[in-house]
């Protein structure tokens, strides 16, 4: 499940699931037991490897 956070918005910002970007002013974004594809959206928006538990 991911989770997306700002320091300015007083609740969580919602994406939808097809989201191509991870929109401005997000500040850190939570990612508890992600799926698959949850992994390839941060890899492809974020231009990062996400460590894994093995890793």
């Amino acid at each position: 499940m991911l989770s997306f956070h700002s320091s300015s918005a007083k609740a969580e910002i919602r994406l939808a699931p097809d989201a191509e970007t991870i929109p401005s002013g997000i500040s850190w974004i939570d990612a508890v037991r992600p799926d698959p594809q949850e992994i390839a959206f941060l890899e492809r928006t974020l231009g990062i490897e996400v460590p894994t538990l093995e890793t």
